[in-house]
């Protein structure tokens, strides 16, 4: 009876953990690693095309990997995802040329994966050229540790009415 007593309180501890490790995974996996974004879309905004913004700070030669989800419309719309240094967010850029970039990705789901060359401040755009607007999210995860990040802004970008 004894070793049976002893048995049942080892599978207790072992479910107990359990339990307290999903618990910790949830709360970790929750903490801010995933942003939503809404962007205006050209119908809405005239000769313009409506972008959202986050600047994180990283690491040199740090791996990030960025993963998006645009929430389906009819048809489905593709957003541009750029890496860039803050500065040239505000900076001339046209849409369908994007900001000086360090890495591009597109897709109405996608992923980009980034070795970051220096540490210092970095800025994720995304980009809506479509019509209509656009929502979604997003996160970032730097080298199997996720970054948590919160919108920085929205502004408007230039069609480019030369081409």
């Amino acid at each position: 009876m004894g070793n049976h007593m002893r048995l049942i309180g080892y599978v207790s501890a072992i479910v107990l953990l359990l339990l307290i490790g999903n618990m910790v995974f949830q709360v970790c996996a929750q903490s801010g690693s995933v942003n939503t974004f809404t962007i205006p879309g050209t119908t809405s905004l005239g000769n313009a095309c409506g972008f959202w913004w986050a600047q994180f700070n990283a690491t040199g030669g740090d791996k990030m990997n960025f993963q998006w989800t645009v929430n389906s419309q009819n048809p489905p719309v593709k957003v541009e995802a750029y890496i860039t240094k803050p500065s040239a967010v505000n900076g001339k850029w046209l849409y369908d040329v994007g900001p000086d970039w360090l890495q591009w990705g597109s897709g109405v789901s996608g992923s980009m994966t980034w070795t970051v060359a220096s540490t210092g401040a970095y800025a994720l755009i995304i980009v809506n050229s479509a019509p209509n607007t656009v929502s979604g999210t997003m996160s970032m995860l730097d080298s199997n540790t996720t970054v948590v990040f919160s919108a920085t802004g929205q502004g408007t970008v230039t069609f480019d009415l030369g081409r």
